[in-house]
Order: structure tokens, then sequence, then C-alpha cells
């Protein structure tokens, strides 16, 4: 008779128990929506190659859209160039596709012919660095402002 009731019982405590974790594990923030508030906010990576140097600066904004301002000096030169569009992170990757440039000319953004994407894979951010490594292995780090 004791058994009879134990079985119900067990499953009942089994499926309650079940339930719970369950909902917990729903209601935890994905690691790509945690990656991707990460990455909200502005950034900045430089370099230098012989005589020119390179500034960028990204703005990604939480509602999926960013900016970049990219200046480019050779030898005292300098040349600023202003993009902007879209961005997301999907599977550990931070995809940006530009759709509008200046290409050099300020005031003029226009609509690129076709748009530039780029993915690069999120090997560690935080907030004070993000570094991304593209196909050909160069990593660009970055950091926030």
């Amino acid at each position: 008779m004791k058994t009879r009731y134990l079985i119900p019982i067990f499953g009942l405590l089994l499926i309650g128990f079940a339930d719970t974790v369950l909902s917990q594990e729903t209601n935890k923030p994905s690691s790509t929506d945690s990656m991707a508030a990460k990455v909200v906010g502005v950034w900045t990576r430089e370099s230098q190659h012989t005589d020119t140097s390179f500034e960028f600066v990204y703005t990604y904004r939480a509602g999926g859209d960013y900016t970049e301002k990219s200046t480019r000096t050779f030898k005292g030169k300098a040349t600023i160039t202003n993009g902007s569009g879209t961005w997301e992170v999907k599977d550990g990757m931070l995809i940006t596709t530009e759709i509008k440039s200046d290409s050099g000319t300020p005031g003029t953004m226009n609509a690129l012919h076709r748009a530039l994407v780029t993915r690069g894979k999120i090997v560690r951010v935080s907030d004070r660095e993000m570094v991304l490594h593209f196909g050909a292995g160069d990593e660009a780090l970055k950091r926030r402002d």
C-alpha cells in the first residue's frame, strides 16, 4: 500500500523540481545577451604603420545601430571617414553591417552600393577591453573611452 502512494508522490516531486530548474534557466540571460550588453558603448583602436597612423572610434548602441569614425594620418595630413550601420552578437561573433559612409567627404553620408559586412570572433570582452579575432589571424584590441 505504501509503495503505491510513494511512486506518484516521487513523480510529482520530480516534476516540480524539473519545472523549477527549467524556469530558472529560461530567466537567465544568454551568454550572447551578456556579450552584447558589454559591447554597447564607445570603443577605440589605434594602429601605426611606417608613416601612417590610424585611429578608429566605434559607438555601439543598445538598439543595434552603430557609428564609426576613422582618422588616417599620412605624413601629417589627416583624412576622416565616417560610417554607420547595424551590429549584433551572434554565436560569439560581433557582426557589423556598414550601410552608409561619407568615403572621406565630410557631410555626405551616402548609402553604400553594397553593404560591408564584417565578422569578428569575440575572444574576450570586459568593461575595459574587447579583443576580436578576424579570419586572417589579426586581432583588434579596442579600449572603451
